[in-house]
């Protein structure tokens, strides 16, 4: 159960929060996170703006 329970905290991506682990905003890391994913889409939309 406790192999469960790290998993859904570290790391399974949730849907309600983002797609980040529900320890990600706990540690304070989901802000940087966030930033670096809006960052590769943006990079990611210039390349291939179709």
């Amino acid at each position: 159960m406790q192999h469960f329970v790290d998993w859904c905290n570290h790391e399974h991506r949730q849907r309600a929060i983002r797609f980040v682990a529900p320890a990600h905003p706990h540690a304070g890391q989901d802000t940087a996170i966030l930033e670096k994913r809006r960052q590769l889409y943006q990079l990611a939309g210039q390349r291939y703006p179709a």
